[in-house]
């Protein structure tokens, strides 16, 4: 990690979980909504928000998508030096 002593460390998937926007088949909704998910990602969220000092060891693809996630875990002050570019 950078160097900071780390209260939790989270380790795993991070991902995107696509969300209709409106009730109906996956088939038949007009849109989906991205949002941050992805258990351990989801649990040191909870403990940033906790006040909680964390970090993240996971690997994110190259694209718009993972500068989403980075952002996300970023955005609730998680250390992401460790996570993967990929």
């Amino acid at each position: 990690m950078s160097g900071l002593p780390l209260d939790v460390v989270g380790i795993g998937e991070v991902l995107i979980d696509f969300v209709a926007t409106k009730p109906g088949s996956y088939l038949d909704v007009p849109a989906f909504q991205k949002c941050f998910g992805g258990a351990p990602m989801n649990t040191l969220v909870g403990a940033a928000r906790l006040g909680l000092k964390t970090g993240a060891i996971t690997a994110v693809g190259e694209d718009p998508f993972g500068k989403f996630l980075i952002r996300e875990l970023q955005t609730y002050g998680a250390d992401t030096s460790q996570v993967k570019i990929k």
